[in-house]
């Protein structure tokens, strides 16, 4: 992970009996430890090799133990243009950090356009079969409820909007396939891309040059533009 950097995407898993507890025997600065469930949160602080923790788990028939180990590397410092973590080109840097993910819990300095080639052929904005959501608005009972935000750090929300709607499927929807898609660099699996919110791909248009979009063909934005939902979402 990346000091000064919320650190997020840690996983459990076990088998056999149900865990009642969790133990550690040193936390990494600036992080927490969840003894119910087990689970890392916070953002480390300090430059660190790979630092070995001890976590116990217990439950009815006993306990067992393993290793976590985190390094924690020194932030990176970005320019738009600049190779990003996941394979692909920066886009946009912040002079200072906003909010962003798919519920905008987290904060972002930068953006990053997924590395060029990986689309084959079009996706519409919204699928048409087995539930037809293209002209249809969208509007969730739940979080994320529309995906109308076009501001940056959007993207992801409006994108998570456009599935929960029911646009699932990677094969017809672009949001779906942009959602579904990853990238191994480095063994590290990047799987948070997303379409961009209409300020977010005015930053990219505006940058073209240095990721290397092509200027005669169209991109999607997750940004819904009139009430007639997604028509005309926009050019690039």
């Amino acid at each position: 992970r990346t000091a000064n950097t919320l650190a997020n995407g840690f996983t459990i898993s076990s088998t056999g009996g149900a865990i009642a507890s969790f133990a550690i025997n040193a936390t990494p600065a600036g992080m927490s430890f969840s003894t119910s469930t087990g689970a890392f949160t916070g953002t480390p602080t300090s430059v660190a090799s790979a630092t070995t923790s001890t976590i116990t788990a217990t439950n009815a028939s006993g306990s067992t133990t393993r290793t976590f180990a985190l390094t924690v590397s020194a932030a990176i410092t970005y320019t738009v243009g600049s190779n990003g973590p996941g394979g692909g080109k920066i886009f946009y840097v912040a002079s200072t950090p906003f909010a962003c993910g798919p519920t905008r819990s987290t904060t972002c300095t930068y953006l990053e356009a997924a590395n060029t080639g990986w689309t084959v052929d079009a996706r519409t904005w919204a699928q048409a079969t087995p539930v037809n959501y293209q002209g249809t608005r969208v509007s969730n009972t739940s979080s994320p409820e529309t995906a109308t935000a076009t501001g940056i750090g959007w993207g992801y929300w409006n994108t998570r909007a456009i599935i929960l709607q029911g646009n699932s499927d990677p094969s017809t929807s672009a949001a779906a396939w942009a959602d579904s898609f990853t990238r191994t660099v480095s063994s590290v699996v990047y799987d948070d891309w997303y379409l961009p919110s209409s300020g977010e791909i005015t930053q990219l248009w505006t940058n073209r040059s240095a990721v290397g979009m092509n200027d005669d063909e169209r991109y999607w934005t997750s940004t819904e533009s009139n009430t007639q939902a997604n028509i005309e979402l926009s050019e690039r």
